[in-house]
């Protein structure tokens, strides 16, 4: 099924690049050019075998920065395995590299965690996308970075990592591989929703949060997802 969805957006996109001169002129160059944009991203979603999703957020960014003027802000809210530096599940850069690639300094990583709580995901049947339900996560493993974080009188704080004392004590902490959160939009067994992360490496700032809550669903996506339609 990929590969006839493929094979027809390339027919497409012959189209638009052999007819650009007469499109433009009857739309304008600008929204030719989101065209295109959007149709290379599907492109790459429907290449058979490939998984372009972390490196495709960061294009996508970037896309819409170069689009804005100069002195645009932006924030962009992702999961830390994203929003993050170097880390390395495949072979891709993250949203965090290609930004970082192009902005330098001027890119701002800032990693989320949590005590304990819950989030909302969505479950899997049949190889397909079903209901929604809370993921619940107990307070974290002793010696992971949630844990370390939890043991702040503080509800609530945010950390700045760029200027951290220069301490052996914390620059291991920074500096050493430890467990944080890893949890997915996909229902997956809480004691699993883990993964190894080198703080100083991956971002500039954390932000803790004690007690998180799930997200409350519209009724449109309870509907559609106990129907099993859509992401």
């Amino acid at each position: 099924m990929l590969q006839a969805a493929n094979d027809q957006l390339r027919d497409l996109d012959q189209y638009l690049h052999d007819g650009a001169p007469r499109l433009a002129e009857q739309s304008s160059a600008a929204e030719l050019a989101d065209v295109r944009h959007l149709l290379t991203v599907m492109l790459l979603w429907t290449e058979p075998g490939a998984d372009q999703s972390r490196h495709l957020m960061g294009r996508n960014l970037l896309t819409v920065i170069d689009g804005e003027r100069a002195d645009v802000k932006v924030i962009v809210w992702q999961a830390n395995a994203h929003v993050g530096r170097a880390f390395r599940f495949s072979e891709d850069p993250t949203l965090g590299d290609l930004v970082t690639d192009r902005l330098g300094t001027g890119y701002r990583a800032i990693g989320l965690e949590f005590g304990q709580g819950s989030y909302l995901t969505r479950t899997i049947a049949d190889d397909a996308l079903a209901e929604l339900t809370p993921t619940i996560m107990p307070p974290p493993p002793v010696g992971s970075l949630p844990w370390h974080l939890a043991t702040s009188p503080y509800d609530a704080f945010a950390l700045d990592l760029r200027d951290a004392p220069d301490d052996p004590v914390i620059t291991s902490w920074l500096t050493d591989p430890q467990s944080e959160h890893g949890g997915m939009w996909v229902y997956i067994d809480p004691a699993t929703a883990y993964h190894d992360a080198t703080i100083a490496r991956h971002f500039d700032a954390l932000v803790f949060v004690r007690d998180i809550t799930p997200t409350r669903p519209t009724a449109n996506a309870v509907h559609r997802a106990s129907a099993h339609l859509g992401l």
